[in-house]
């Protein structure tokens, strides 16, 4: 069968010139037959292509067998899988070019066809080159041609169940292990059962089939996984007002100092940030991990400059959920004695805390710029950071400049342009208040809130041991209160002395310390936790000194074999009983001696001037105390 230009032109979905400029390439490929005959073409002659030369879907499509129909039915297709989709994506796109290229008439073409194509297809763009690869596959071997032949049938694969399983185990691991030291300990793993596992390629084209989900928990650990992909409850702050809300928290800085002694290490921040208007209200930077009493200290920083907030919200951290801070369940906790409501956080939902988002802000516009930046990972530390060696005492900054940089980023960032509330936050702060600031103007009083308060405490004949602190403190006037519980209040920043209050939150007095209130300075809560961890350390390595499984000779096995050596030199007969003290003697000395430790017990303390009510400061503590709250 003979074909004219024409049709085979719409045949292969080409146009007339096509045919033309191709049959001599053709010819000499002798992949197509062709033959002149007379006719009204140029010089009188005209071509016609042989049909059996043509692509044998294209013979179907002359001969009908070329619809749908059969292609859906075609083996050949229905081993493509999943890839006939592509396969008839890639036709659609050429055939749609085809039609472009026979109605239009201009130059340019192809490019007005890609840049149209594109703009209506913006998620399946196409360039040039494909577009042209794509129509040389479809003239050659039609729509079968189109589909990507690369890895086999796709969906399947000879990789079984154990040995992926074994593969899977090591590579979803933190310590994020490549794919090929995976493989290569999986290929080694069967290679001593005799059994040869597929290629790396393989292994490496399923990696990328398991769920992004899975490698973000395992691979880049709980909080990565958590952060990014568990839902959190969004929160809605738009009706708030200043001092309403606070949000507590702790940061780590991605920076190295170095203080005088030369240690060099990352400090810490504990801030506190008022939700309504995004500003740190209160902060405390320090060298060491965050405790109760940093977080204390950082939260009254907040409170003698800004007032006091109607509610906190806290992280779940003992640091936070001490007895006399925030529990709402101690009497004498913080947040009773000043009304103060308490939210803890849910666990997992860090979004719904701004305050880290505002640590995040502070590292990226501020810190990044230290030369003794070191990144939050080691993926995004500096070059010249990675190696942890005395070099690095050259680069950290030191600790005091840091603190006067910390001062001076967060005056900066309270009063640059927030995204969120669309003004600054010191600004934000300034407007923000639609009720009156609660604030106690008198210091004294303050201080007496921010005070540690004990658990309940019995009274023994030598005082109170405050079990925080570790010390005894004692007092005339506690004589009364021996046997009874009472509560001792006292000054992290100086534990010299504590205030005694009984049951009833009434000042019983002020109590010293015989073994640390001679000291001329005040002695800090942080100085006595530094004495107990060098204890805890000495005694450490006095009891490893004894940790052996040797066994020594006891005391009688070593009497009995001395004995053996020596004659027996007793005699019933050369004895002298000496009986200095009868027994009625002893009897009545030791009942002297008890009836001594009783009145000594009784006369032990000599009545003192009452020097509580000499000192103002007390008065006042104790009529405060008196009043039950007073904000």
């Amino acid at each position: 069968m003979w074909l004219t230009v024409k049709e085979t032109a719409d045949l292969l979905n080409i146009t007339d010139r096509a045919v033309r400029q191709s049959i001599e390439k053709y010819c000499e490929g002798e992949k197509y037959v062709f033959r002149c005959v007379k006719g009204k073409g140029r010089g009188g002659k005209q071509y016609e292509i042989l049909l059996e030369s043509l692509p044998k879907w294209a013979q179907d499509k002359y001969n009908g067998v070329g619809s749908t129909d059969y292609i859906s039915d075609n083996e050949a297709y229905k081993r493509l899988g999943k890839k006939r989709d592509k396969a008839i994506i890639k036709y659609n796109i050429v055939c749609a070019y085809l039609r472009y290229k026979k109605e239009k008439h201009f130059k340019g073409k192809q490019q007005a066809f890609i840049a149209k194509h594109n703009e209506e297809h913006p998620d399946n763009p196409i360039t040039k080159r494909q577009l042209e690869y794509w129509c040389r596959l479809y003239t050659n071997g039609g729509l079968l041609a189109l589909a990507d032949n690369r890895g086999g049938q796709e969906g399947k694969t000879n990789i079984t169940e154990d040995m992926w399983d074994v593969f899977k185990k090591l590579y979803l691991r933190e310590s994020r292990p490549s794919i090929m030291a995976c493989y290569e300990i999986t290929q080694e793993h069967f290679a001593e059962q005799g059994i040869t596992i597929p290629s790396y390629s393989s292994f490496k084209i399923r990696v990328r089939k398991i769920p992004e989900i899975v490698v973000a928990r395992y691979r880049f650990g709980k909080k990565y996984y958590e952060d990014k992909y568990l839902p959190y409850i969004p929160q809605d702050y738009s009706n708030t007002y200043s001092n309403q809300l606070w949000i507590g928290d702790h940061h780590i800085f991605d920076v190295l100092v170095v203080d005088e002694e030369g240690n060099v290490f990352r400090p810490w921040l504990s801030a506190w940030e008022d939700l309504h208007s995004r500003m740190l209200v209160g902060y405390v930077v320090n060298r060491i991990s965050p405790n109760s009493d940093i977080v204390l200290d950082s939260f009254a920083r907040g409170c003698y400059t800004h007032g006091i907030p109607d509610e906190i919200k806290i992280d779940n951290g003992k640091d936070y959920k001490t007895y006399d801070l925030f529990n709402s369940g101690f009497a004498l906790s913080i947040c009773n004695t000043m009304n103060i409501g308490v939210t803890n956080a849910l666990p997992f939902n860090a979004k719904a805390k701004p305050i880290e988002r505002l640590f995040g802000t502070l590292e990226s516009k501020y810190c990044k710029f230290l030369d003794s930046y070191i990144g939050n990972s080691p993926h995004n530390r500096p070059e010249d950071m990675r190696k942890l060696n005395k070099k690095l005492k050259n680069k950290a900054m030191p600790y005091n400049d840091f603190l006067k940089f910390v001062d001076n980023m967060i005056k900066t960032y309270n009063s640059s342009y927030h995204s969120t509330i669309k003004t600054t936050p010191i600004e934000a702060y300034k407007s923000g208040f639609t009720k009156p600031m609660r604030y106690v103007a008198d210091e004294d009083v303050l201080n007496a809130f921010f005070m540690r308060t004990s658990k309940p405490i019995k009274v023994s004949r030598n005082g109170i041991r405050v079990p925080a602190i570790g010390y005894y403190y004692d007092d005339t006037r506690l004589a009364p209160y021996i046997g009874k519980e009472v509560y001792a209040r006292y000054n992290a920043d100086d534990v010299r002395k504590v205030y005694i209050f009984d049951e009833s939150n009434d000042l019983i007095c002020s109590a010293k310390c015989v073994e640390i209130s001679s000291h001329k300075s005040p002695v800090t809560m942080e100085y006595i936790r530094e004495l107990q961890h060098k204890k805890k350390a000495k005694n450490k390595f006095i009891r490893e000194q004894f940790d052996t499984d040797i066994t020594i000779p006891t005391v009688d096995e070593y009497v009995n074999k001395k004995s053996d050596r020596f004659e027996d030199v007793s005699t019933k007969d050369n004895v002298i009983q000496l009986t200095p003290v009868t027994y009625a003697q002893a009897e009545k000395m030791k009942q002297e001696d008890e009836n001594e430790n009783t009145n000594t017990a009784a006369e032990k303390v000599p009545k003192k001037e009452n020097i509580f009510n000499s000192r103002e400061v007390d008065k006042r503590i104790a009529e405060f105390y008196k009043q039950a709250g007073g904000i």
